[in-house]
């Protein structure tokens, strides 16, 4: 996707919503964004707090029908009870403007802003009790979604980012990104596995209409809403393989069976509670696809985020063009960084260098580390197994999801683009984690996946959820 470069002076902005919205408004600020130009303004208002918006300029979308639909699918949302942004008619009557600059056209719509914080720096996600909501409200998602009908919204066939799309991954200008042999042909052999899976079960997986970007900074927590326990911790408060029998091969089948067993003896997900403290934003990805790419998506997106928060050092990231050589001890773990000696110490402040040629160090106890962090994608299976279901073909192919999703970010974050800045630091990170968690899902047969994922849903207590 080619880089489209522009600058906007705050006047450009309010002139523009004053003349297309009949609004007179002040920019509060930019938000980072990959793909679109976003702003915060709020209406300038003689008497009171004027209310805030997002305005939005699309630089890559063009097909303003798709962006109409998209529209609709959220209204249809609202209608329902989820808390999402309401857009805004323009003066003509149209939600869609067109913002013209350096020659071209650019889509651009203005909608209402949601208070609150972004679920990924709202709470802990580490916590049981978060984990299970958040897989409860995309289950609920999904599950309205079904009760909407709207033609023709599929995937760009070319926006590789599109979790349906995970085939265009294979494509040299993508792979090129991955330095690594070893790295790259693992990457490949999981995409043509996830490929054949699908194809063999693409009759009997459900689709159905999908966030298309559903994670954590998507997700919007009410501030007086916000639980600060400490205390119900995914390493504390589940013990595994507590009531499975040892002799348990594990399954898909196995697992399905459990969940099933659970909507019926567990305690749901309260969904006037789930609509009450959660808001839904960024609705620019909705797509017609099978709903389990969706799920293995959120589930690898958290994982991620519970890698980079709690066993990367929150300091500065060492970028490093050479091979590192690591060396073992008993008792620590030493990084040998060109000719220098860096001590690793403890799982939770891991001063971890980043990498740009896929030469990644592997974290002290890296497999204990993943396995921990995998439960957490067991409890928003279960929270989503609350307000919906997911059939045994399904959960067959939930491995392969998960997968080629740690795969988009370890092939698409281009580095090439980087820069010495925080926004690139934390995409080096992200990738550094997709990395470690990709590599070591790789040597995880499926069975063993299941069966840890069916410790997990027996296991965890009611209380906690």
């Amino acid at each position: 996707m080619e880089t489209v470069h522009f600058t906007l002076s705050d006047s450009d902005i309010s002139d523009f919503i004053l003349n297309a919205y009949n609004k007179q408004v002040c920019v509060i600020k930019q938000f980072k964004s990959h793909e679109d130009k976003v702003l915060l303004v709020q209406e300038l208002h003689p008497f009171k707090e004027g209310d805030k918006y997002i305005f939005k300029i699309l630089l890559f979308k063009k097909d303003e029908e798709t962006l109409f639909k998209r529209i609709t699918a959220v209204k249809f949302l609202l209608q329902q009870g989820f808390i999402c942004s309401e857009f805004l008619k323009g003066k003509d009557g149209n939600y869609t403007q067109s913002f013209e600059k350096g020659g071209s056209k650019y889509l651009c719509i203005l909608y209402s802003y949601l208070p609150g914080i972004e679920l990924e720096y709202a709470v802990d996600l580490r916590d049981i009790r978060t984990l299970f909501e958040t897989g409860a409200l995309v289950g609920y998602l999904h599950k309205t979604f079904e009760s909407f009908s709207v033609e023709n919204l599929n995937p760009d066939p070319e926006d590789a980012w599109l979790f349906s799309n995970f085939h265009l991954l294979k494509k040299e200008e993508y792979l090129c990104n991955v330095k690594c042999q070893d790295l790259k042909e693992k990457i490949v052999k999981a995409i043509e596995d996830a490929e054949k899976s699908f194809l063999s079960k693409q009759n009997v997986l459900k689709k159905g209409f999908v966030h298309g970007d559903f994670h954590t900074l998507n997700v919007i927590v009410k501030e007086a809403m916000i639980d600060l326990r400490k205390d119900n911790f995914l390493c504390t408060e589940i013990s595994l393989s507590s009531s499975v029998s040892k002799e348990t091969k594990g399954s898909h089948l196995e697992l399905l069976n459990c969940l099933t067993q659970s909507q019926h003896t567990s305690k749901n997900a309260s969904i006037e509670y789930l609509l009450l403290k959660y808001g839904i934003i960024d609705f620019g990805e909705i797509i017609y696809t099978f709903r389990v790419l969706e799920v293995g998506r959120l589930i690898t997106d958290i994982m991620v985020s519970i890698l980079m928060a709690h066993y990367f050092n929150k300091g500065r990231v060492i970028n490093v063009q050479h091979t590192a050589e690591k060396s073992h001890s008993h008792k620590e773990d030493i990084l040998i960084l060109n000719g220098e000696e860096t001590k690793l110490v403890g799982n939770n402040s891991l001063d971890i260098p980043v990498y740009h040629d896929d030469q990644t160090v592997k974290l002290p106890d890296s497999e204990k580390i993943v396995k921990d962090i995998c439960k957490a994608g067991a409890v928003i299976l279960k929270g989503y197994f609350s307000t919906n279901s997911l059939s045994e073909c399904e959960l067959a192919v939930l491995m392969d999801a998960m997968l080629i999703s740690l795969a988009q970010y370890i092939v698409l974050i281009d580095l090439s683009q980087m820069k010495d800045d925080e926004e690139s630091q934390i995409d080096l990170k992200c990738r550094e984690s997709s990395i470690i968690l990709f590599q070591e899902f790789c040597k995880i047969e499926k069975d063993d996946f299941f069966r840890l994922y069916l410790d997990v849903v027996c296991n965890i207590s009611q209380e906690l959820v």
